[in-house]
């Protein structure tokens, strides 16, 4: 959801975006360090993984600096992620899923 909801087309506030963004962050920062999210992912119906691979792609990995700016809307614990810190966690996830 919270792929879909970064990835969406309508306008959101910039904040609520940043919150996105970083939600996904800390959930595979926390959660995905044996890849147990990229597995489940990779394997769910529909090609939700897939979906999401190439939505975190887009949004984070092909332009990480844009991304670390919107992080910038989300105060100061969001301002504090690099783009090197979004590409180490959530290079590794996008790779498996996009694969």
């Amino acid at each position: 959801m919270k792929a879909g909801a970064i990835f969406g087309g309508r306008r959101r506030e910039p904040h609520k975006r940043a919150s996105d963004l970083y939600d996904i962050y800390r959930l595979a920062l926390e959660h995905d360090r044996s890849g147990a999210i990229s597995d489940a992912l990779a394997t769910s119906p529909f090609g939700l993984g897939s979906l999401v691979g190439n939505a975190l792609r887009v949004r984070v990995i092909d332009e990480p600096e844009r991304a670390v700016r919107g992080l910038h809307d989300g105060g100061p614990e969001m301002s504090a992620v690099t783009v090197d810190h979004l590409l180490d966690v959530l290079g590794p996830l996008v790779e498996q899923l996009t694969n």
